[in-house]
């Protein structure tokens, strides 16, 4: 996001939620406020013709949130303890800068052999709390409500705990590989993870 500087290791955790409406209420009991009210997000990724980035772990992305352009590189991570005992965290390095158009941007990626492979989406409302070195994130995603938190290993288990998760509630992985899990128990091809795409599969089931 842009509020980390390009650089550093981006490092956070998803939990799953009931509703929205959950989270935030979780939030305002922990005297969280809200920083950048509800959008809708999109991200297009890019890889050449044979998913180099892919096998490699890396991702290169375009976003498009809350009237932002945004292009990331991200390399492959892994998971970083925290405090509390047995606690993994998702932990990638990462490099994100601002861009002004897309579609500039998008031909700049083509000539070097990048070419879109994969779209999702969520809607996204950012929450901090004053003196706090991280962000809280609710996002609403085709699959269902998270909450993801970025910022320390010890801020995420402090915080996690204070909103009533516990360790066993982590989830490291990415949302798309969450996708292509639930495609593959229902045996189909996990293509866009879109709204769009989900509402022309009206046997998906949604939290």
């Amino acid at each position: 996001m842009s509020e980390r500087v390009a650089g550093i290791p981006e490092i956070e955790i998803k939990l799953r939620l009931p509703s929205a409406g959950e989270g935030y209420r979780r939030l305002d009991l922990a005297g969280f406020t809200l920083r950048r009210p509800r959008a809708l997000e999109q991200n297009t990724l890019y890889d050449d013709a044979g998913q180099s980035l892919r096998r490699r772990g890396d991702l290169v992305r375009i976003r498009r949130y809350a009237g932002q352009v945004l292009l990331t590189y991200k390399s492959r991570g892994g998971e970083q303890p925290g405090n509390v005992a047995g606690s993994r965290h998702k932990h990638r390095p990462e490099l994100e800068t601002a861009v002004a158009d897309e579609a500039p941007l998008a031909a700049v990626l083509a000539a070097a052999g990048l070419f879109p492979v994969r779209r999702y989406e969520k809607y996204r409302s950012v929450y901090g709390r004053e003196g706090d070195p991280g962000l809280a994130l609710v996002d609403e995603t085709p699959l269902g409500m998270f909450l993801e938190l970025e910022g320390p290993p010890e801020w995420i288990d402090r915080t996690a705990a204070e909103l009533g998760f516990g360790v066993g509630d982590y989830i490291t992985r990415s949302y798309l590989s969450l996708h292509q899990e639930e495609m593959s128990k229902r045996g189909q091809v996990a293509a866009d993870m879109t709204f769009e795409a989900y509402r022309e599969r009206p046997d998906e089931t949604r939290d």
